[in-house]
Order: C-alpha cells, then sequence, then structure tokens
C-alpha cells in the first residue's frame, strides 16, 4: 500500500515533466531524422512516419494534461508552478507547429490543411483557459503571452505551408511567376524549369513551347550538367511538397521569422531576469531546455533554406531582404553542428537527393513466396499467420517491407539513358512523331533489328503497365541466365528494370497517369508465376529462369525444346527494355 501511495506521488510530481520532455525529444528527432527518408530505406521511413504521427499527439496530450492539473488546483496542491505550466503549454503551441523539415509525410496530407487551422483554435482555447487561471499573480505573463503569440505564427505557418502545397493550390498557381531577371546559372536553370514543369505533378501537361524550350535546353548541356539540374529539381519537389520552404521564401514568411526569433529571443532574456524562487530548480531547467531547442532547431532549418535554390531565385526576384541575411548569420553555429551530424551519419543531407533508386522484383517475389508455401504445406498446415496477414489487408504493405530493396545509382546508367533520349528528341519533327515516340512500348527496336517474328508475338495492344511487366519478366530472365559479372550494361538493366517495377506496383500514384495497372493483374501475375514454378518444380529464382528457357516451342510447331531459339527471343526483348523503356517512363 505504501509502494503504492509513493509511486502515486512520483507520478503526479513528474508526468507532466516527462510528457512536455518527450514532446521536446519528437520534436528534436522528427528535425533531424526527417531527411532521411529521402533515401529510400525501411528504416527511415519507419522512424519518420513514427515520430511524425507522434509528435501532434504527444502535444496535444500533454496540453491536455496541463488543462486537467491546473483545473483541479484546488482541490489538490499542484507539484509544478502554474506560471511555468502556462509557459509549457505555449510551447507545446510550437511544437504542434512542427519542424520546418516536414510538414507532411504523404501528398495526401497537404490537402488537410484546413483541418489544422480548426485544431490551432481548439488548441488556442485550452490555452487561454489555462493562462487565465494562472491570473492574477503570473511573474511570467509577458514571456508567455510572447511564446503564446510564436507558437500561433508557428502553425498558421505549418497550416500555410500545406495549403501551398496542396493540389488544388499547385493546379492554380502553375505558371504565375515570372523569371524576366534570372541569372543565368545551373541553380537558377533548375529553379525555372522546375516552375515551367511542376504542373505534371498535379497531371497538367506543359505546352508545346515549353516542350520545345526544354527540349532544346537539354540538347546544348553535357551529360553532368543534365544530371545537377534534374536532380535540383527532384529536391525542389520534395521541398514544395513536404516541408515550409513556400511558406518561408516570401516578403510575409521572412518577417514572420524575423518576429518569431524577436519573440524568442525576448522570453529567453525575461525570464533569465525574472525572479524563480517559487519555482522548482528542475523546471527552470526545463524551461531553458525547451526556449533553447526551439531556437537550435528553427535556426538549423532556416539555415538550410537560406542554402537552398528558392532562396538563391527569391533573392534576384527581391523577395529576400536584409532580415533575410540576419537570420543566416544568426544560424552559423546551428549550421555546422546539423551538417556534421548528417556528414557522420550518411550525408544524405548534402546531396540533392538520396542517389539511391528503390527495387521490386516480381519474380524473385513470386517464386519466394510459392517456396515460402510450399514448406508451409509440410511443416504448417494450418498457415494462420498468412491468413491474419490476409485478413488485415497487410499483404501489400507485407511485400513492401520484404520484397523490396534499393540499388545504389549508377553513373553508367545515367550515361546510358541521357544519351539515348538525345538521340530520341532529335528525331522529333513533329507533334505526331513525337506522341509515336512517347507511346512506344519496344516495338522500335524489333524494327531495327529486323525481328519481324518477335514482333508478331509482341502483343502492341497492351497498355503501358502491362507491356512494362513483360519487359521486367524478361529482364529478369535474360540476367539470371546471363552471369557475366563484367557487363555493365547487364547490371544497368537490372537496376532499371526493378525501379520502374517498384514504381509500378509500390508507387502507383507516381504512374497512375501511363501505367493503368491494377492490383488485380499484379495478383494475377504473381499467381501466373507461381503456377508456372510449380510445374516447373524450381527451388529458387535462378532455377525458374533456367527452367523457363525450356519451355517447348509451341509457335514453331515442334514438339521437343527449342533453347537456342527461346533464349535468343528473350535475349532481343532484354535489349529492347534496355535500350527503348526509358523514354516511355518519363
Amino acid at each position: 500500500m505504501a509502494i503504492g501511495i509513493y509511486l502515486q506521488k512520483l507520478l503526479n510530481a513528474w508526468n507532466i515533466r516527462c510528457m512536455v520532455l518527450l514532446s521536446f525529444s519528437v520534436q528534436i528527432i522528427l528535425s533531424y531524422a526527417s531527411p532521411f527518408r529521402r533515401t529510400s530505406r525501411s528504416w527511415a521511413a519507419v522512424l519518420v512516419w513514427s515520430t511524425y504521427l507522434l509528435a501532434d499527439s504527444v502535444a496535444i496530450y500533454t496540453t491536455g494534461l496541463i488543462s486537467n492539473t491546473v483545473r483541479t488546483s484546488s482541490a489538490t496542491p499542484l507539484q509544478v508552478d502554474l506560471d511555468i505550466l502556462a509557459l509549457w503549454a505555449s510551447v507545446l503551441l510550437i511544437h504542434m507547429g512542427g519542424p520546418g523539415s516536414i510538414t507532411a509525410y504523404s501528398l495526401e496530407d497537404n490537402s488537410l490543411w484546413l483541418r489544422h487551422i480548426v485544431r490551432l483554435v481548439g488548441q488556442l482555447a485550452v490555452i487561454f483557459y489555462i493562462f487565465l487561471k494562472s491570473f492574477p499573480g503570473n511573474n511570467l505573463m509577458v514571456p508567455t503571452l510572447l511564446v503564446l503569440v510564436t507558437g500561433i505564427m508557428k502553425y498558421g505557418e505549418r497550416s500555410r505551408a500545406l495549403f501551398l502545397a496542396s493540389l488544388e493550390n499547385l493546379k492554380g498557381s502553375v505558371g504565375q511567376r515570372l523569371f524576366l531577371e534570372l541569372e543565368e546559372n545551373v541553380r537558377s536553370q533548375r529553379y525555372y524549369f522546375f516552375e515551367r514543369f511542376r504542373g505534371m505533378i498535379v497531371d497538367l501537361l506543359p505546352s508545346p513551347s515549353e516542350l520545345q524550350e526544354s527540349r532544346q535546353f537539354f540538347k546544348e548541356i553535357d551529360t553532368t550538367d543534365a544530371l545537377e539540374v534534374i536532380s535540383g529539381e527532384l529536391k525542389l519537389i520534395y521541398e514544395v511538397l513536404y516541408t515550409k520552404i513556400m511558406a518561408v521564401h516570401s516578403k510575409w514568411g521572412i518577417f514572420c521569422r524575423v518576429i518569431f526569433y524577436g519573440n524568442m529571443a525576448a522570453t529567453v532574456v525575461l525570464f533569465c531576469h525574472s525572479s524563480k524562487d517559487q519555482f522548482a530548480g528542475i523546471d527552470v531547467i526545463i524551461t531553458y531546455c525547451l526556449l533553447s531547442g526551439v531556437f537550435v532547431v528553427d535556426m538549423s532549418q532556416d539555415s538550410d533554406y537560406m542554402d537552398s535554390d528558392s532562396s538563391h531565385v527569391a533573392q534576384q526576384l527581391g523577395i529576400c531582404w536584409l532580415p533575410d541575411r540576419i537570420i543566416m548569420a544568426l544560424t552559423l553555429v546551428p549550421v555546422f553542428l546539423y551538417f556534421n551530424f548528417f556528414e557522420l551519419l550518411n550525408g544524405c543531407d548534402s546531396k540533392l537527393w538520396s542517389e539511391r533508386m528503390g527495387a521490386f522484383n516480381l519474380l524473385d517475389c513470386s517464386v519466394k513466396k510459392y517456396c515460402r508455401s510450399k514448406k508451409q504445406k509440410q511443416h504448417c498446415p494450418t498457415r494462420f499467420l498468412d491468413k491474419a496477414v490476409d485478413m488485415c489487408g497487410f499483404n501489400d504493405r507485407l511485400d513492401n517491407l520484404m520484397y523490396t530493396t534499393t540499388n545504389c545509382f549508377q553513373w553508367e546508367l545515367w550515361v546510358f539513358l541521357f544519351e539515348g533520349l538525345k538521340k530520341k528528341a532529335s528525331g522529333i519533327d513533329s507533334e505526331i512523331k513525337a506522341r509515336e515516340v512517347y507511346h512506344s512500348k519496344g516495338e522500335a527496336v524489333l524494327q531495327e533489328m529486323d525481328l519481324a517474328e518477335l514482333e508478331k508475338s509482341y502483343m502492341k495492344d497492351f497498355d503501358y503497365g502491362k507491356a512494362l511487366l513483360c519487359w521486367h519478366i524478361a529482364t529478369e530472365i535474360c540476367y539470371n541466365v546471363d552471369e557475366d559479372e563484367n557487363d555493365e550494361k547487364r547490371k544497368c538493366s537490372k537496376i532499371l528494370s526493378d525501379y520502374l517495377t517498384y514504381l509500378l506496383i509500390h508507387e502507383p500514384k507516381l504512374t497512375a497517369a501511363v501505367a493503368g495497372i491494377t492490383h488485380e493483374r499484379y495478383d494475377e501475375t504473381c499467381l501466373e508465376v507461381k503456377a508456372s514454378a510449380n510445374k516447373l518444380g524450381a527451388e529458387n529464382l535462378k532455377d525458374f529462369c533456367a527452367k523457363a528457357l525450356e519451355v517447348p516451342d509451341v509457335e514453331n510447331g515442334e514438339g521437343g525444346y527449342n533453347r537456342e531459339h527461346a533464349e535468343e527471343r528473350v535475349r532481343a526483348q532484354n535489349g529492347t527494355r534496355r535500350k527503348y523503356l526509358a523514354k516511355d517512363s518519363q
């Protein structure tokens, strides 16, 4: 009984303190871990996703806990001073505004900007109640008001960033910004083309003049500059959709940042010079941690903004002014710590993109599932785990976690793709020719190689998704049968094939406009591969690919096996896949 009473007193004394520190810790983790989601690694996605969901929940719960403690203060003595609680509640509103490095985890989150405004109103009502309960003898009234104003601005900044990145706003803002006085350099060019073609994010096609301008630009630059321009555009897309960069890089955004830092600096000074005799020592330390933590996190994020292409262009257009330089000067120490932190881990923040490509091997996934189910029939007839996963609808997520990997970006692959695209673009002299190239699914190379028989067997009526799966299967079979480790094109073909299949199956929103694949077709393909593996008696992927080439050549009317002809056909398909699928994927 005595132990229970002691634990209850300990909980009452430390519950709010622990939750405030937890909210602060989540903000630190989310701020510095969010760039890792660009690495396309599962552990990074899980870390960012979990902390992203936890951040708002912890702040809201802690605010409610403070409100409940204040409401019952007349019945039981407060373990934490009421003045400190009012200040902490205001800091929690800053936490709900979130770090600048992440505002949304997925595109759907941007459409919820109005919900965040409603949530802000609700949180303000609770915080005002806590603040009013601290009257009339609140010794920290001015610092609390300053932090409260800062929290409102911070949360409003997040809501505005979500609104600006919403699909509705992106559709309405395409092509509105003018570029009349930009310097001719790589940073300006990639921002220019990003503004011109960002409508493709919301399925808005560029005009013929914009296409011609882009085509002419990339014809005249070398491979290295082209990669730098496109990599910069990838980073800009990420920043616009998932960070606060659009809200910050405006005159109103810069003004709010100046007010934010001014308020926080004044709060620290006032709290340092205020009487703290009635406060517990641990509460004073926690308050200093919270206030200094806000400074460090936001300055490190702003230092990253100031080095971005958006800031570079904003300075040329006259959007950024003197306070921008002041903020940049204030962030010298945090930026040093910030970049060295990421360089120590994996250096992803110093790159324009992760330089890694997702990979999904449909044949490998299907054959492994077949082999696993075969073993389960022998040792575990009930297959309870698989049934539970199927009933919960986690099959796709489990496949994504177990069978999706990443490959390092290969420079040889980029050179091959870019030179091939330039060659294709040089032959486009009309809109009709452009449409032919765009809708090509590989039949052009069959005509060039005079493979009439293979061209007949190729289904021209296939939609993009079905054709891509056919080339993926052909590429995988060739890759496993031909084991020449020194063939760079073989490796590049494998990387590109797995990457496009990964986009098609696990990132359908990126290919929905051209792919036309459904989960039913994907499931049907997997079942066909499993049935083939069962018929062939395959033990693993290599065994399956080798036996698949020994299928009787029915089309030639032969009753036996024609391995040489089958292998020639698949190799021809593999060559077509390497050379001509790149343009289709764009």
